[in-house]
């Protein structure tokens, strides 16, 4: 059996941190407690906005990724928003003031740890709506790219593209069939006249001959005939979505594997839409970027990655590879702190479903061929919480309990151990090696088993068993919930000979859970990541 360096399941995994976010009148005040949490989980990899201007975040974004890159954390480093994107001249400009940030403080980022550029985030989606929302994210990601191109210090650095919001609302479909941004105008460039906006959008338009080469050339928009098509060839009949529900519910206990199609959801037909309206933009791309959150669902499930690949395929004709920079599980189920306040309106998975579910994840990420994927959240928010709906649950993905402002009442969750294990398992840095395989033979009674082989340069091999299976089930409405039994499958490991083996549970238990020396060994694996060292 082939085997992949070992560090590869660490690199897999990053962790979302919004550093200076928890305290308005003082940002940098937590930095250090959140840091020193990044450390002891042992996290390889962070998703850290930047700042270029003097504002309430930048003191904070220094002093921390100047700690963790200290520590040899590499950075996927989101730097335009929507207002920095108003036109291209002043997203290239905006892209600059960042890029000198970075090369003109070498005593606070270490150049050669800013791994990603993402594109704008979640652009079609969210309050701040613009009927020009496609425009601004083809001028930001132009901008990314040309201007990241231009400076040889950033030459490793991946531009990836903007992660649209798979529920839409700044696109032609959006959220229920309905546009929010319609009849809204670009927002302004500070600063800038009505008749300079005008010039602006007047000289960011193509003309007819050139959208037509462009469409022709499949890099430009599609016509308000051919995206009408798109949308009615994407709507589902009543009875269409009545077999979707029905063979969901077949499916709530096993689910696809990873890769594996599954049933056709509303958000597929919404993010095509929306794609379409930015057109191919794979010239300014070197990775595709989506967010994935699967509800109550393992990280897979809740809408296979391939159907987020299909649907945005649009802004990717050239192909890309992907990184999954947000995804994540919201801990406010009824067992959970607060989950009995919580009123309902969207999934809730209790955190000891977590712990099993989040282990899975780089790995399903990498079975996948994804680069990595980023947890969302390190930190809960911390309340009071502006309502028991959408607030608070949006409050409570977090791998960090902040029940409040000091950090001496913050308490780790469950799912924080599980990944500290889990990383500890798999963290092996050092120069890149070529690691060799292993006779092995594996025998499940089960369909779903999923296995990956790595090996550590002390020539330790690690095999990974895991199934991708839903554990929990929770009824968005009223937030109910019910656990979902897995009956534990035998799986049957053959080694060729004699081997010291040692079993690990990274979701609840540290050290190894058993030891033998033996050629065969028969596990129970169920719903938890089993990690086998062998010898």
């Amino acid at each position: 059996m082939p085997a992949r360096p070992a560090h590869d399941a660490h690199d897999a995994f990053g962790m979302n941190t919004h550093l200076g976010y928890q305290n308005p009148e003082n940002t940098n005040r937590f930095t250090e407690e959140t840091v020193d949490l990044l450390l002891e989980l042992g996290v390889g990899k962070v998703r850290q906005k930047l700042y270029c201007d003097e504002n309430r975040s930048l003191n904070a974004a220094r002093s921390g990724l100047s700690r963790l890159m200290a520590a040899g954390v590499k950075v996927c480093a989101p730097t335009l928003i929507d207002d920095d994107a108003t036109s291209l001249e002043v997203a290239r400009t905006r892209m600059d003031l960042f890029l000198d940030e970075l090369e003109r403080n070498p005593d606070t980022y270490d150049l050669r740890l800013i791994e990603a550029f993402p594109g704008l985030n979640e652009p079609n989606g969210g309050k701040k709506a613009t009927a020009a929302w496609a425009q601004q994210t083809r001028w930001a990601q132009q901008a990314i790219y040309e201007q990241t191109r231009a400076r040889h210090a950033f030459d490793h650095v991946a531009v990836q593209g903007p992660p649209l919001n798979r529920r839409g609302g700044r696109g032609a479909q959006g959220v229920g069939g309905r546009n929010p941004g319609a009849g809204q105008q670009p927002q302004a460039a500070a600063g800038l006249s009505r008749e300079e906006r005008r010039a602006q959008r007047v000289a960011g338009r193509l003309t007819p001959e050139e959208r037509q080469e462009r469409r022709a050339a499949g890099r430009g928009r599609l016509t308000r005939e051919e995206r009408q098509a798109q949308r009615a060839a994407g709507r589902l009949t009543p009875e269409e979505r009545q077999a979707q529900r029905a063979e969901r519910q077949q499916n709530r206990r096993g689910g696809p594997a990873p890769g594996q199609a599954g049933p056709v959801r509303g958000f597929e037909a919404v993010l095509s839409s929306d794609a379409a309206e930015v057109g191919d933009i794979s010239h300014w791309v070197d990775r595709a970027d989506m967010h994935i959150y699967p509800g109550d669902q393992d990280t897979f499930n809740g809408g296979p990655p391939q159907a987020f690949v299909e649907a945005v395929r649009g802004m990717y004709l050239a192909g890309r590879p992907v990184s999954v920079t947000e995804s994540g599980w919201s801990n406010c189920s009824p067992d959970d702190p607060d989950g009995q306040a919580y009123t309902g309106g969207g999934k809730s998975c209790p955190e000891s479903v977590t712990a099993k579910y989040a282990p899975k994840a780089p790995l399903n990420a990498l079975l996948l061929g994804h680069q990595a994927i980023y947890a969302y959240v390190m930190l809960e928010n911390q309340p009071p919480y502006a309502d028991a709906g959408h607030n608070l649950r949006s409050s409570k993905f977090g791998y960090i309990r902040t029940p409040g402002l000091e950090p001496s009442t913050w308490e780790r969750k469950a799912q924080f151990h599980a990944m500290r294990r889990f990383l500890a398992l798999f963290a092996d840095p050092g120069p890149a090696f070529q690691p060799a395989g292993l006779p092995l033979g594996i025998a499940a009674d089960c369909p779903d088993l999923q296995s990956m082989l790595f090996q550590r340069r002390t020539g330790q091999h690690l095999l990974a068993l895991w199934r991708t299976v839903d554990l929990y089930a929770c009824d968005p409405k009223t937030n109910a919930g019910s656990y979902l039994q897995i009956p534990p499958a035998k799986v049957t490991v053959t080694v060729d000979g004699d081997r010291p083996l040692e079993l690990f549970q990274p979701s609840f238990k540290d050290g190894s859970v058993g030891t033998w020396k033996t050629a065969s060994l028969t596990l129970d694996v169920g719903d938890e990541l089993l990690v086998l060292a062998i010898g």
